[in-house]
């Protein structure tokens, strides 16, 4: 498990939305611009940058006209036993450094 998701919660910008039990980490947007679509370009700004400078994966989730669900897009980590501490400390140092630069140019 994440640390509960601790190393989590001090994202500027994001919020999880998951329960912390959950092996899926849900982050999204703290205040939404008010359009799925730009909400998604900045969440994936956010992937791709933690991608190319800190080789961190993570996915964002896309919503379908199939969904009956409507969940809110957002960033989904999927967290297993094989992932030691520090693999967990950077990923979230990742997208803490990441979520600023990137939600600060857009404000």
């Amino acid at each position: 498990m994440f640390g509960n998701c601790a190393g989590l919660l001090g994202i500027q910008g994001l919020e999880v939305v998951s329960d912390a039990r959950s092996p899926i980490v849900f982050l999204r947007l703290k205040n939404s611009t008010g359009s799925s679509k730009n909400d998604l370009q900045l969440l994936e700004e956010i992937a791709d940058q933690a991608l190319k400078e800190d080789s961190v994966f993570v996915v964002t989730s896309k919503r379908s006209t199939l969904d009956k669900c409507r969940l809110p897009v957002g960033i989904r980590l999927f967290v297993s036993a094989g992932h030691s501490e520090s693999d967990l400390l950077k990923a979230s140092e990742s997208l803490k450094r990441v979520a600023a630069v990137v939600l600060a140019g857009h404000n």
